[in-house]
């Protein structure tokens, strides 16, 4: 059996030797060095936020069934249900815009902030010009029956 023991300041046997340890202690730097990288990249840059909310009629006090609720400038989106509740289907970053219509209502704009609450609350007012649309004519309208006289 090998033991070590040590005379006159020396080790005898199995040797540690300064290299051995620098390089160890490199690899065991470069694998904490790896570890650190790919737990903060594994997490988002920015914060998302989950968005949930209720849409309500100003006039009325009452929840809107069916509100359009989309991200601006995009094609995602989602409804309100019939108690004017909704969860937007994907979390959003500050800065993004929600955008809120439907027929005969104004259209709303909420931009997601940092400190926006867990729950948002949408009022919608009455638009009288969204119910009927916007008319333009460019002449008198002229009918095309014949005028008939009544004393024939």
């Amino acid at each position: 059996m090998k033991t070590n023991s040590i005379s006159n300041g020396s080790v005898s046997g199995q040797a540690f030797t300064f290299s051995g340890l620098r390089h160890a202690l490199t690899i065991v730097l470069m694998l904490l060095g790896v570890v650190a990288f790919a737990q903060t990249s594994a997490q988002p840059s920015e914060t998302s936020y989950e968005v949930k909310g209720v849409v309500l009629s100003v006039e009325e006090n009452t929840a809107l069934t069916g509100v359009n609720i989309y991200l601006k400038d995009t094609n995602v989106g989602t409804f309100s249900d019939v108690n004017g509740k909704f969860t937007f289907p994907r979390k959003l970053k500050a800065g993004e815009t929600l955008v809120f219509s439907f027929i005969g209502l104004k259209k709303q704009e909420y931009t997601v902030t940092a400190n926006m609450p867990e729950f948002i609350e949408i009022r919608m007012e009455e638009d009288p010009l969204n119910v009927l649309g916007e008319v333009w004519m460019d002449a008198p309208a002229k009918s095309k029956q014949k005028r008939r006289s009544l004393n024939h």
